[in-house]
């Protein structure tokens, strides 16, 4: 599978922990940003997390119905339930407590993966700018870069 396609499969292994065990958004919420999830995942994961803040006992069942409801979400019904059904195939037998420290295995992955390639981008666009004598900005960059750098450092 392509880097992208890889990508996208595990943002939707992380919906499908979130919608399964919305319990568990909390110990996410400083881990997971909308910015790391493809537009229509990020929407849902944005949601899901706005749901979760007003009511911290969230469940499964009260969650899918506040999704239904919504009909400004962009996702497609059948992907949606496909979702719901992903994580059953891959961690059917896992407690709960598994269940939570397999998603924050994963979770640290996928950040690890997220950074790496923000630093790539903002790395060219650092050529960039010095290349055109853009100074200001290259010297935006570089903090911007010693930050996320020191964040992917703290991952390992």
């Amino acid at each position: 599978a392509s880097p992208k396609t890889r990508e996208r499969q595990v943002q939707a292994l992380l919906l499908s922990f979130i919608l399964n065990h919305p319990e568990h958004l909390g110990a996410l919420l400083d881990r997971l940003t909308p910015e790391m999830f493809d537009e229509d995942l990020a929407d849902l994961y944005t949601f899901a997390v706005e749901c979760y803040n007003q009511n911290k006992q969230l469940t499964k069942q009260r969650l899918s119905e506040l999704i239904s409801d919504n009909d400004q979400l962009s996702i497609k019904e059948s992907y949606l339930n496909s979702l719901y059904l992903y994580i059953d195939k891959e961690f059917s037998d896992f407690g709960s407590i598994d269940v939570k420290k397999e998603l924050l295995q994963l979770v640290r992955r996928f950040r690890k993966v997220f950074l790496a390639t923000k630093i790539q981008v903002m790395e060219q666009q650092l050529r960039q700018y010095e290349n055109s004598g853009q100074k200001d900005k290259s010297e935006t960059i570089i903090r911007e870069l010693q930050q996320l750098t020191h964040e992917r450092r703290q991952l390992d």
